[in-house]
């Protein structure tokens, strides 16, 4: 979910998986270039009983607590302040970044809990194909993500 810009031919492209789920670049508009998707995969209390979040690329930042593990967070660029959280939950769009599905896009139905080790599961919908694939490969978009 990077972001590439060129200045000097004024445009810029997102670095995401695409439908063959290998990288692809995809040009963005203005508007979009100014944010980024993160996907939150740890979550800790820290001195001053402040909440930080590690993030997929490998940051970490402040958030309150109701930011959620396997949400998605919509970050300005290049100030990195969150504009947005989406919530891991039934009913929103999702790419998928890992698996036979790798880069789809898909509307999640239900999460399905684990007991012991096992990862949690997501039931998935994709035009008429449903499917069932782990959380972790979930990766929460907004409806302006292309």
């Amino acid at each position: 979910m990077d972001l590439v810009e060129i200045p000097k031919v004024g445009k810029t492209w997102r670095i995401q998986i695409g439908p063959d789920g290998k990288l692809a670049a995809k040009e963005v508009s203005a508007a979009a270039a100014g944010h980024k998707l993160v996907k939150v995969v740890g979550k800790h209390t820290i001195r001053g009983g402040k909440v930080q979040v590690a993030l997929h690329d490998g940051r970490t930042l402040l958030a309150d607590n109701a930011v959620k593990v396997g949400s998605t967070l919509q970050v300005s660029v290049p100030a990195f302040k969150i504009n947005k959280a989406l919530p891991l939950e039934s009913g929103v769009r999702c790419l998928i970044t890992s698996g036979k599905h790798a880069g789809e896009m898909a509307t999640l139905e239900k999460i399905i809990e684990r007991v012991g080790s096992m990862d949690s599961e997501a039931s998935l919908k994709s035009g008429n194909e449903s499917f069932v694939t782990v959380t972790k490969y979930l990766f929460v978009v907004d409806n302006e993500f292309a």
